[in-house]
């Protein structure tokens, strides 16, 4: 454990039983074990001619590696190669065997797949690497897997009894429904301590239960108002009941003694190791803070030369300090380009959040919620929209790609009347859409907007009836989460987990959702397909799913060019699978290898 301790609720009972807890409104089990039980490659060589290769001949310093003899899948809508051949970090060439060995030249080695599958590596379009790996690498499980508020007290008891001395406790994992009464309360929390700050972030990430003391750290008192686009709950006297949400929770958290940069370094290399051991080489970190030192460690790891995935950076932008960021985010590209350009780091993306969640009736809304009549939540921007549409052209000037978080109806189409009066088209994107009116899916494709969508939650998870149904009504639930309309309308789309939402961001489970719009069979948890089934008619095909978990999110990045298919010219990033997903339930499939670049930086 670090100096500065953190915890996750984890709940033993789901681990025992095979399953693991889909954080998030939604129950989406998953294995923990995902790469056991594979079998080596054959591996043999002799090609057979001499030739030259972008004017470098083939030598022992140089050599080439051909695979055959399995499924080789170069990009959606592509043929199958015979034949892949990797030199110097990128492929060659792809197609048939005889002319693979001829590019290959003499010396070369040969992989035989034996019937495997190889594909581009994954693209993580959306993610939280700082918040997921935060947690994951300081978890505590629940000794007796109860889902109660005095079971989450007295974790967070014991974790403290067990680590005297850390300066701050965070956590990760509650949910809204476990608390009967309302919204958690802080007097719960101080029965743990009241001299250490205690900050829980709910299982969406958009609520935070906080103790007296996390309170006091950050100055708030009866008078405290509320930080722009953000809410502190509050009794009857005004006074704050221990619930931030959204906003409020960053202004609680920055004022909690910070993690270290070194701290942070090995919080990336933990996710990264998880990301490789799921076949992924690239991500893009959804908010970063401006000179905080989470982009600190991505800096130095970079330097360090320990950085083995494409990080795409997106920065926080917040309605009272968007300039001062744009301002800082310009001068650090600048000096950044100047200094170490490298694709796999980016700077060039904001991160702009328009509304909450369901969760927490902060998504915004076209009409009411059903359970709160005359109230459809609000935007965190002004609703003149003077700020966001001069924050978006001020994006546009510096270069920066714009990443917008809607999961309302209204939130998307207040995003993309923004995007339209600022007119910056730069592969922006709209990320999450758990709703969008059709007349709104069909202005994506006119404003050059990628639709960044989550397949992990397409599917009726436990929380459900209890949650969506009872927030949205069934006519709306009936159409959350469009896909297939979205590719009707000709829209781009990138495919995320938004982990630590989805608590194992695996794209084989990612991809089977996205086809089937239920859960794996393993992870039902009992129940039928048709009860865990979400609106099956938004289903997309496996080739779109695998296309929006490569090629298209690479595209979102601007890296299109570099990774994301199999091709000559390409970086030699790619995964081999133990089977041919076209053949069976892609999340039964196991990751045997990953590469980046051309080095193997996971085996089973």
């Amino acid at each position: 454990m670090m100096a500065t301790s953190e915890c996750k609720l984890v709940f033993d009972s789901l681990l025992r039983s095979g399953r693991r807890a889909m954080i998030d409104r939604r129950t989406f089990l998953l294995a923990s074990a995902v790469c056991a039980g594979t079998v080596g490659l054959g591996v043999s060589t002799g090609c057979v001619s001499n030739v030259f290769i972008e004017g470098v001949q083939e030598g022992s310093h140089n050599r080439a590696t051909v695979y055959s003899g399995g499924a080789i899948y170069p990009a959606s809508g592509a043929a199958y190669a015979e034949a892949a051949v990797v030199r110097g970090g990128s492929f060659i060439y792809a197609g048939s065997l005889e002319k693979a060995l001829s590019a290959a030249g003499p010396n070369c080695k040969r992989v035989d797949l034996e019937g495997r599958m190889m594909i581009p590596s994954f693209f993580e379009a959306h993610a939280h690497p700082n918040l997921g790996s935060l947690f994951d690498l300081r978890e505590l499980d629940y000794a007796d897997g109860k889902r109660t508020p005095e079971a989450y007290v007295a974790h967070v008891r014991r974790y403290l009894q067990d680590h005297p001395g850390i300066q701050a406790l965070r956590g990760l994992g509650w949910d809204i429904s476990e608390f009967s009464d309302g919204y958690p309360r802080k007097e719960l929390l101080d029965q743990a301590s009241t001299d250490i700050p205690i900050f829980i972030r709910d299982a969406g990430q958009h609520m935070a239960w906080v103790n007296s003391k996390a309170l006091a750290c950050a100055g708030v008192t009866r008078g405290t108002s509320d930080p722009v686009g953000g809410r502190i709950e509050r009794d009857a006297t005004g006074e704050p009941t221990g619930t931030v949400l959204d906003m409020a929770t960053n202004f609680i958290e920055a004022a909690l003694p910070p993690v270290t940069v070194e701290e942070e370094k090995e919080l990336i290399l933990k996710f990264q190791e998880m990301e490789h051991r799921l076949g992924v080489t690239g991500h893009m970190c959804a908010a970063v803070v401006p000179n905080s030192t989470h982009y600190a460690a991505y800096r130095g790891l970079l330097a360090e030369e320990k950085l083995k995935m494409y990080s795409q950076l997106a920065f926080y932008m917040l309605p009272d300090s968007y300039k001062d960021t744009i301002e800082w985010l310009s001068k650090e590209i600048a000096s950044f380009e100047a200094s170490e350009p490298n694709e796999v780091l980016g700077l060039r993306m904001a991160k702009f959040f328009i509304d909450g969640v369901v969760s927490g009736q902060t998504a915004y809304l076209l009409e009411d919620y059903a359970s709160r009549p005359g109230y459809r939540g609000e935007s965190m921007w002004p609703a003149d929209m003077n700020a966001i549409q001069d924050a978006f052209r001020q994006c546009g000037k510096e270069g920066l790609r714009i990443h917008i978080h809607a999961l309302g109806d209204a939130a998307v189409r207040f995003g993309l009347d923004a995007l339209e009066a600022a007119a910056t088209p730069n592969r922006n994107a709209i990320t999450h859409i758990e709703l969008a009116d059709p007349k709104d899916v069909a202005r994506f494709k006119g404003l050059e907007t990628i639709a960044t969508i989550n397949p992990y939650w397409f599917c009726k998870g436990d929380s459900f009836g209890n949650v969506e149904l009872v927030q949205l009504g069934q006519e709306r639930t009936k159409h959350m989460y469009p896909a297939k309309t979205l590719y009707e309308a000709g829209v781009r789309v990138a495919a995320a987990s938004d982990y630590p939402v989805s608590s194992i961001p695996d794209p084989l489970v990612g991809i089977e959702m996205a086809v089937t719009r239920t859960l794996p069979q393993a992870w039902r948890g009992g129940r039928s397909k048709e009860a865990c089934t979400l609106n099956p008619d938004e289903a997309i095909t496996l080739d779109q799913a695998l296309d929006a978990f490569t090629l298209s999110a690479a595209y979102a990045y601007g890296l299109e060019g570099t990774t994301g298919s199999i091709e000559a010219g390409k970086s030699a990033d790619f995964v081999v699978l133990d089977r041919n997903l076209f053949t069976g339930p892609p999340s039964e499939a196991k990751v045997l290898e990953t590469w980046f670049r051309g080095e193997l930086v996971y085996q089973a």
